[in-house]
C-alpha cells in the first residue's frame, strides 16, 4: 500500500536545485518501520504531528529530512526525546544513510557519547570557530573528547557549592 507518494516536486536554492523529485514513493512501513513506527497505520499517520509524543516527532523530521536523499543532512541534536532503542536504530540509520547515498550527515549535538558513536570526524566549536578538528576511527575521540572536557567530581561540586553560596547571600 502507497503511503506517500511525490510527484514533480522542484525546489530551488538561488540559482541551484535543492530538490528534484520526478516520482518517488513510499510503501507503508517502508522508512516508518526503520524507526520503529510501524504499528501506526495510513490514517493515525494522516493525525496531526503535533499529536505524537516528542520522540516520534523528532523520528518524523528524521524521516522528512532524508526523503529526497540530500547529499547535506544537518541535523539539530537529532538524539533528544528518543529512547534507547530508538537512539540506537537512528545511529544505525545515519551510518548506513552516510555509507549508501555518500552523503555528508552534520550533526549538531551537546551529547558527545552519540556523536562519537555515529561520526567520523568531530568538530568542536566555540563561539563559531573550529577549535579542534578531530578523526574518529574506532571511537578513537572518545578519550580526547573526555580529557578536553574533563572536569573532577570534586571541581564540579565545589563550583556548584559556589553558586549556591552565591545565591542564598544575595537573598
Amino acid at each position: 500500500m502507497v503511503m506517500i507518494q511525490i510527484n514533480n516536486l522542484q525546489k530551488k536554492f538561488g540559482e541551484k536545485t535543492a530538490v528534484n523529485i520526478d516520482n518517488y514513493i513510499i510503501n507503508q512501513g517502508d522508512m516508518l518501520g526503520l524507526v520503529g513506527m510501524d504499528e501506526f497505520s495510513v490514517f493515525q499517520i494522516d493525525a496531526y504531528v503535533s499529536n505524537f509524543s516528542a520522540g516520534n516527532k523528532q523520528k518524523i523530521g528524521i524521516i522528512s529530512a532524508m526523503l529526497h536523499h540530500p547529499q547535506l543532512l544537518i541535523l539539530d541534536e537529532p538524539f533528544n526525546f528518543l529512547d534507547p532503542s530508538s537512539q540506537s536504530i537512528i545511529k544505525q540509520l545515519l551510518k548506513k544513510y552516510n555509507e549508501e547515498h555518500g552523503a555528508t550527515v552534520i550533526i549538531s549535538s551537546h551529547n558527545l557519547n552519540h556523536t562519537v558513536d555515529v561520526c567520523p570526524r568531530i568538530a568542536l566549536l566555540e563561539h563559531g570557530v573550529i577549535i579542534r578538528d578531530i578523526q574518529n576511527e574506532n571511537n578513537s575521540a572518545e578519550k580526547e573528547l573526555e580529557a578536553y572536557f574533563n572536569v573532577s567530581v570534586e571541581e564540579a561540586v565545589e563550583v556548584e557549592n559556589n553558586t549556591d553560596e552565591e545565591i542564598s547571600t544575595e537573598e
